[in-house]
């Protein structure tokens, strides 16, 4: 209310909506490496639960262009989270 009239009405009146973190972007850079490492050197990628050849492409066919972020960020989220609260 303190600014209200420095914001213009459209903006105060739209709906809420979510932020989106540039993921895919992120997934081709540093951070995907990182995560690469990090999943492919889990207990549940050595172990055989999660199939390492098709975790492997994911990572080679986003790098290629071709997007692949979300699959990528639920399976780095599944291992973090089985890292975390399993092992």
């Amino acid at each position: 209310d303190a600014i209200r009239e420095d914001i213009p009405a459209e903006t105060l009146s739209r709906k809420k909506r979510g932020f989106d973190a540039p993921m895919s972007q992120w997934l081709r850079g540093d951070f995907g490496r990182d995560a690469e490492r990090q999943i492919m050197g889990s207990l549940l990628v050595t172990s055989g639960v999660l199939n390492s050849d098709f975790i492997r492409q994911l990572f080679v066919e986003h790098r290629a262009g071709q997007e692949r972020a979300m699959f990528i960020w639920v399976i780095y989220n599944l291992v973090r989270w089985h890292q975390y609260w399993i092992e």
